[in-house]
């Protein structure tokens, strides 16, 4: 005779955020569940969707596993944004949404300038969730470029970016202060990147002047004549 174990962990559940559930094993004598639970029913309340795995023996010490996964009725993860930036939030679980903003979709844009707090309602015939997600707003650095330069052609100069705590200029050097010297007027971009992760760019003109002097042309004169000679 062969033992066959009909394992089962009572079946998949959906709950509100927050809230705990009751799962109830069959099919033995003796179950062992993968949070360590060793009775026959078990109480969780997950933070996150979650699967329980069940260890299940009969009376002849054969074993059979089953699972039931933990659904979770929610706003979804809070997120960290810059200050500009927009972020998606997406609700699940299932049934109707209705967030805080008026939308009711179960994903939804946001771009917020302050740290802001998002309600969604989750609802049908037999329930209704309220859960919340939280949009940090990091603020962005005030990054500056320098004050514009003009130079002569053939000569360098030194640009200081300041604001940050590290930078990319235009040019692909990545130093606070960066020796430069284009043969043409040339526009530097520098973005600053603050402990927050968030960015800022500025720009700094290097004008060349381009400057062309000329003697004159050349003259012949006589002996003891004098000529004009015209510099430009």
């Amino acid at each position: 005779t062969i033992s066959v174990v009909s394992a089962s962990a009572g079946g998949n559940k959906t709950i509100c955020n927050g809230s705990s559930v009751t799962l109830t094993a069959s099919g033995g004598i003796s179950y062992s569940w993968s949070n360590c639970g060793i009775t026959q029913a078990i109480v969780v309340s997950p933070t996150v969707q979650t699967s329980y795995y069940v260890t299940v023996t009969n009376s002849y010490g054969c074993t059979g596993t089953a699972r039931s996964i933990v659904y979770l009725r929610r706003a979804g993860s809070d997120k960290t944004i810059c200050e500009g930036s927009t972020t998606t939030l997406t609700a699940t679980g299932g049934g109707n949404y209705s967030w805080s903003t008026g939308q009711t979709v179960a994903t939804i844009t946001v771009n917020p300038t302050i740290t802001t707090t998002y309600r969604v309602t989750i609802s049908s015939v037999t329930y209704t969730c309220i859960d919340e997600a939280v949009v940090y707003v990091n603020s962005r650095p005030v990054v500056e470029a320098g004050d514009n330069v003009i130079i002569c052609r053939g000569d360098s100069t030194i640009l200081t970016a300041n604001g940050g705590i590290s930078y990319s200029w235009s040019n692909g050097q990545t130093e606070t202060s960066i020796k430069v010297g284009p043969t043409i007027t040339t526009t530097y971009r520098v973005t600053g990147t603050n402990i927050l992760g968030c960015t800022a760019s500025d720009n700094v003109v290097v004008s060349v002047n381009l400057l062309s002097v000329s003697a004159g042309g050349n003259k012949i004169i006589c002996r003891d004549a004098s000529t004009v000679l015209s510099g430009s």
